[in-house]
């Protein structure tokens, strides 16, 4: 599962990369200019004009690649704070493979895609608030009743997380609990009903 980014994008973080290993251009830096328009000139790496890069830019923040904050000066920009995240060096690695992090943290339970109503935001946790403390078994046996046998039955890779987390002490268990997130994301990557999906990940969320 990749992240659905523009070509554009995609080699904007390729260049970002390169100019970070080349200490071009420092982890955190101030990109900033006059209200007309900016470049982000060759001390930084990457000598293109700024407007062009912008709505790229837009795209790896969206999806936690980067993480920037816009300064105004009335209705235009007057710098960006930049700062580029190891998330950005992993994407580009793996050609832009959806990372456990995303999966788990940030794409999961936060979005629901329902035929009849679009988009839901926000989605939670129906049963409550979630205890810390619950034992392999316990989530284990949550997630079965969330999901459903019949589901677990003809999805191997998740049946099999899930019976690996219930055996699984308490050093493993966070990693048993990412593995189970993984599963359920590749479900949504290859068409599973969100509708049916979300609810097991907002518990998982809520467990990290």
């Amino acid at each position: 599962m990749k992240y659905p980014l523009t070509d554009n994008a995609k080699e904007l973080a390729r260049q970002l990369v390169q100019a970070w290993d080349e200490e071009k251009i420092k982890q955190r830096s101030t990109i900033g200019g006059d209200n007309i328009g900016f470049i982000v000139g060759t001390n930084y790496g990457i000598n293109i004009d700024f407007q062009s890069i912008y709505p790229a830019l837009l795209e790896l923040n969206k999806y936690g690649i980067i993480d920037f904050h816009r300064q105004f000066n009335g209705k235009s920009i007057v710098y960006l704070e930049l700062l580029l995240l190891q998330e950005l060096r992993n994407a580009v690695a793996t050609d832009f493979e959806v990372s456990e992090y995303f999966l788990t943290m940030n794409a999961v339970g936060n979005i629901i895609i329902n035929s009849t109503t679009g988009y839901v935001q926000g989605v939670g946790y129906a049963g409550g608030d979630v205890n810390q403390t619950m034992t392999v078994h316990q989530i284990a046996d949550d997630l079965t009743r969330i999901l459903d046998q019949s589901l677990l039955d003809s999805h191997e890779e998740l049946r099999l997380a899930i019976e690996a987390l219930r055996v699984s002490n308490e050093q493993e268990k966070p990693s048993r609990i990412k593995k189970i997130g993984i599963a359920l994301g590749n479900m949504l990557g290859l068409g599973a009903d969100a509708v049916t999906i979300a609810p097991a990940l907002a518990f998982l969320i809520a467990l990290l």
